[in-house]
């Protein structure tokens, strides 16, 4: 029937495919179809999501997307992007610090994105533009830019409230 039951542990968690919050610790019962599994992240994290779906051998740096999960102020996040002959691997570091985050990247390619998920708005931006959509905030740098500064709306995150109970 597609039920599925899972417990979240202490904290906030988003759900990578649509980027409800809920909080933890407690049980979860939801309804999945064939497509859709109950994927969470923690915060804290940066997830390097590939520019294509049409095979898996490609330079992955090339037009990545990296979602950005609720970022705890003064602790740098760090991720790697591999390329095939590693050589060319990417690296992209960010730090929020109060309310200004700032994203830099180490490597050959510089197509990039940053989709700061859960973020609704921001104040201002240094080196890039800005769209938004329904999971966050997404900032395009400029072209052959290695460092982005945000500068983040004091009301722009989103407030979650307790799970309940077996919610």
């Amino acid at each position: 029937d597609g039920v599925v039951t899972y417990y979240l542990p202490a904290g906030r968690w988003t759900n990578f495919f649509t980027g409800e919050v809920k909080m933890g610790p407690g049980w979860v019962r939801e309804t999945h179809g064939v497509m859709s599994l109950p994927l969470m992240v923690r915060p804290n994290s940066l997830i390097a999501v590939g520019s294509r779906e049409d095979r898996p051998d490609y330079t992955y740096s090339e037009g990545v997307t990296l979602q950005v999960y609720e970022l705890e102020d003064g602790v740098p996040t760090v991720a790697v992007i591999p390329s095939i002959t590693r050589d060319g691997d990417a690296t992209v570091e960010v730090l929020r610090e109060g309310h200004t985050i700032t994203a830099k990247w180490h490597g050959k390619s510089k197509r990039w994105q940053l989709l700061l998920v859960g973020i609704r708005s921001i104040a201002s931006i240094e080196g890039g533009t800005v769209d938004r959509n329904a999971k966050g905030v997404l900032i395009t740098p400029i072209v052959d830019t290695d460092c982005v500064r945000i500068t983040l709306d004091a009301k722009s995150e989103t407030v979650v409230p307790e799970m309940s109970a077996g919610s």
